[in-house]
């Protein structure tokens, strides 16, 4: 019955913990298509679209931090960007896909590299 019980309690916490991982997957490749198509600043709906990245509890530190830095940008991000965006590259708590966006993002002027498309390619 315990074994049982464990099962059922595995398979409950799986489906509670997917839509989350989920969440965070998807913000990720969200933000690296905004970064992919940014030019100079983000457009209306992307800025739509960060916004409500910041303001989900799906969210992680880092995934708020990066799309904060990217509602900000005018033409590259500001230096107290630049120092969170720092902080989330040296957070061993954050996800490889943060580590990497979060350098993308600190390396752009007016847009994204042609090498660094294809590094948001790869998120």
């Amino acid at each position: 019955m315990n074994a049982k019980l464990g099962s059922i309690l595995l398979l409950i916490a799986s489906f509670v913990s997917a839509p989350i991982a989920l969440a965070d997957a998807n913000a990720i490749k969200e933000m690296a298509q905004i970064v992919k198509t940014l030019d100079h600043q983000p457009t209306a709906s992307d800025q739509d679209a960060l916004r409500k990245i910041v303001a989900s509890d799906a969210s992680t530190p880092g995934e708020r931090a990066i799309a904060g830095a990217l509602l900000q940008m005018k033409h590259q991000i500001s230096a107290a960007d630049r120092e969170k965006l720092q902080k989330v590259k040296d957070d061993t708590a954050a996800t490889s896909a943060e580590h990497e966006l979060a350098d993308i993002v600190m390396s752009i002027n007016h847009h994204a590299s042609p090498q660094d498309k294809e590094r948001l390619d790869q998120l």
